[in-house]
Formats: structure tokens, sequence, C-alpha cells
């Protein structure tokens, strides 16, 4: 577990990589403080294809950070959020990043406290 102090050292040099295709910080410690550290240093990963952060307390906070920056990642192919304490809040901002990810083939929102509103906003977003 790396937490958000040691996801500071990884964001320094993390921009650097920038033909990255494969991102899994899943159960690494990272909170909404920590989502807020690395989002800029992913916002040039423009060829990443898979973002695990399953298993992070990022909540609805952490995702919308990450949702800003979503739509410059157009190349991503699978999005694992699970469990990520995330809810209809935070689902309602994700669901205005989806369109522009066009290669995206797996999303995974499972364990968390989406709602049926949050579930039927996923669905009629993804039906488009």
């Amino acid at each position: 577990e790396i937490g958000d102090a040691g996801l500071e050292s990884l964001t320094a040099v993390l921009s650097t990589f920038t033909a990255m295709q494969v991102l899994v910080l899943r159960s690494t410690g990272i909170s909404p403080k920590g989502m807020r550290t690395v989002v800029p240093a992913l916002r040039q990963l423009s060829r990443l294809i898979k973002l695990d952060i399953s298993e992070n307390a990022i909540g609805d906070p952490g995702l919308e950070c990450l949702t800003d920056i979503l739509p410059l990642l157009t190349a991503m192919k699978v999005l694992n959020l699970n469990w990520t304490r995330i809810s209809d809040r935070g689902i309602s901002g994700l669901v205005k990043a989806l369109p522009h990810l066009l290669e995206l083939h797996v999303l995974d929102v499972s364990d968390n406290n989406v709602g049926d509103s949050g579930i039927v906003s996923l669905v009629q977003t993804l039906c488009q």
C-alpha cells in the first residue's frame, strides 16, 4: 500500500511515461486527496487503455477529479472503479465523460453505493 504519500512520488515521474497503456493502482490506499495529486499526471497518458483504481476509498470527490480528465483519455478500454466508495453523485459526473470514451469495453462500478438512479443513468448513457 503506497498511500497518498507514495502516490506523490509516483506522480512525479508518471507523466514521463507517455506511452503507458496499463496503470493498475488497485488497493494502494489512495484517498480523494491522492486522486487530486495523480490526475494531472494521468492527463499526459493519452494512450492509456486500462486504468484500475479499484479498492481505494476515493469516493465521489476522487471520482470527480478523474472525470474531469477522462474525455482526454480516448483510448481507454477498461476502467475499473470497483469498491471505490462512489455513489449516485459520482456516477452523475462519470456519465458526462463516458460519451468521450468511444473505445470503452469494460466499466466496473461494482461494490459501491450506486443506487437505482445511478444505474439508470449509466444504462441510458451507455445505450446511446
